[in-house]
């Protein structure tokens, strides 16, 4: 199955894994914000290298009940 047009050609920074695990699962922004328990511009803003994730909400997203975790985001 081909990558989405919108894939990193180099997934090298947070928002850049963000993205691609983001895009392979099929999930939209928000939804990918509603899980995080962010606003839908910070994952905007993660993905276009604007900001990254601050550490607690690492910690915080780690030990929620969440299918996707910025921590699981970075292997």
């Amino acid at each position: 199955m081909p990558l989405p047009k919108a894939y990193p050609l180099k997934v090298e920074t947070v928002g850049d894994h963000i993205r691609a695990v983001r895009l392979r699962r099929g999930l939209e922004q928000s939804e990918v914000a509603e899980i995080l328990g962010v606003s839908k511009e910070t994952v905007w803003n993660w993905e276009n290298h604007r900001n990254a994730p601050l550490v607690h909400q690492c910690r915080r997203s780690s030990h929620s009940s969440a299918t996707i975790h910025i921590r699981n985001l970075l292997r």
